[in-house]
């Protein structure tokens, strides 16, 4: 009986020694992630992401996506467009190959190298990009919407922060943020106000596909509105 019984607690140690590695392995996810916007007077968004992500060599095995969305609905009800311009794209603080691919509702930054096989650790992303075409124009006020994440991401967020700063010490009249998927207006966010520095800061981790939606109310005269040539260009952009 003694002799059965050790083999039944190898058995057991074997079997324990096989699941560990299984269960101990981690998941891929977004640890943190950290936007900082600044806002021109034109309107136009100067926006650095850093993202750090926990690969595993599951889904991230070259590098990752990011979705942006930029189509809306323009005020006379055609379908419209933002334009945006990638800066740079840096993984660890070293520069990282990155393709930019447009898709019916915005661009996909598909960032990393098909001969480039990511080990399983944590990895720091910096994407940095312009984007126009963010503001509605009000006779009262003006209007700044900005969708932080996207609602394509495929990893859960554990932390999200955006700290934005408005043109010349301009303050809002109003500051909001939603959270969720498409279509929901959570508010698990905490908004602060420093004069033109709004801070907007997730009060829970965000589950695959919820964002962040950052809503501004503005006094006119903060940002210019387009001129003729601009709305020109605008237009052909839109209809070609």
């Amino acid at each position: 009986m003694a002799t059965i019984g050790r083999l039944l607690a190898g058995l057991i140690c074997a079997c324990a020694l096989l699941i560990a590695p299984l269960a101990l392995r981690a998941e891929e996810r977004i640890n943190d992630y950290q936007v900082d916007i600044q806002v021109a007077e034109d309107g136009v968004l100067e926006v650095t992401e850093r993202i750090l992500i926990n690969a595993e060599n599951d889904q991230i095995v070259h590098g990752i996506n990011r979705e942006i969305p930029l189509a809306f609905i323009a005020a006379d009800g055609h379908r419209a467009r933002s334009m945006l311009t990638v800066l740079g794209v840096e993984r660890d603080g070293e520069t990282e190959n990155y393709q930019v691919i447009e898709t019916n509702r915005g661009v996909v930054v598909r960032i990393g190298s098909a001969d480039v096989q990511l080990a399983p650790d944590e990895y720091l992303y910096e994407i940095r990009y312009r984007v126009n075409r963010v503001v509605s124009y009000f006779d009262e006020h003006d209007r700044l919407i900005w969708n932080v994440n996207g609602t394509e991401g495929t990893f859960p967020i554990d932390s999200l922060a955006v700290r934005l700063v408005l043109p010349n010490g301009a303050e809002p009249l109003a500051a909001r943020a939603y959270t969720g998927r498409f279509g929901e207006r959570g508010r698990d966010v905490s908004v602060s106000e420093y004069g033109d520095e709004l801070t907007f800061e997730a009060t829970r981790p965000y589950a695959v596909g919820e964002n962040m939606t950052i809503d501004l109310l503005l006094p006119k005269g903060v940002i210019q509105p387009p001129d003729e040539a601009t709305l020109s260009e605008w237009w052909y952009h839109d209809h070609g």
